[in-house]
């Protein structure tokens, strides 16, 4: 009918409105995320170069000294030497162990403060079961695009979590969108399928070696260039 011919340029135009948003927020958000991941990861990266060449020192150092023979020579000195190579390794370890509780008590911050965004911008996750339940959904759906659980749980940023579940929605959109009668009445459509085939294997192999680019790089671009081919039906 008219009515529903009506209704289907309008989610026509939902969903070209859509894609067109969702480009927007992926190019507005890359260079602000990467950003934001340097600057939190630049100082714990200097401070875990300075550990890693302080111990590569120290163990030139023993590595350099012959303990047993300074022991026959000058047991004194080699008391001495070795009780400096103990407390040095052991302010290593202190080093090491301060080093690792920081990046893990900037990591905890991080998260809580995004998880908070979060419920703010999806006031679903303000409940507990509604909660469980979209993460469900959205896990599931990253499933279906060969992510892993463990891939997933490395998902941080609030805005990555928005883009998903906005990719999700705009898959659900598409699958309820209603046929016109004249579309349903055509013979011989399904059999299209066929050519499809090629295409839809070259777009999956591309969504394959972007995910593999992902998963060596951990880098937000990466993640935001599948998001756009997932909410743009490139599988």
């Amino acid at each position: 009918t008219l009515d529903e011919l009506k209704k289907g340029y309008s989610r026509d135009a939902d969903y070209r409105r859509k894609t067109e948003e969702l480009s927007f927020e992926k190019k507005q958000f890359q260079s602000e995320a990467e950003q934001q991941r340097q600057d939190y990861s630049k100082r714990l990266s200097e401070l875990n170069q300075i550990l890693a060449f302080a111990n590569q020192q120290l163990n030139s150092e023993a590595s350099n000294i012959d303990l047993n023979k300074l022991y026959e020579e000058d047991p004194v000195e080699a008391t001495k030497v070795e009780r400096q190579l103990r407390l040095k390794k052991e302010k290593m370890i202190e080093a090491a162990s301060k080093l690792q509780q920081e990046q893990q008590r900037q990591l905890s911050s991080y998260v809580q403060e995004q998880q908070k965004i979060l419920a703010e911008k999806m006031p679903e996750f303000q409940d507990a079961q509604k909660a469980s339940a979209t993460k469900n959904n959205l896990r599931n759906f990253l499933n279906s695009y060969g992510f892993k659980d463990n891939e997933i749980a490395q998902i941080y940023d609030h805005r990555i979590v928005m883009l998903v579940n906005d990719a999700l929605k705009y898959r659900n959109m598409k699958n309820v969108k209603p046929v016109s009668a004249a579309q349903a009445s055509k013979p011989g459509k399904f059999l299209s399928s066929g050519v499809k085939k090629d295409s839809n294997d070259i777009n999956f192999q591309k969504r394959k070696e972007k995910l593999g680019r992902l998963k060596k790089s951990g880098n937000v671009n990466d993640a935001a260039s599948i998001f756009y081919d997932i909410i743009t039906n490139k599988k």
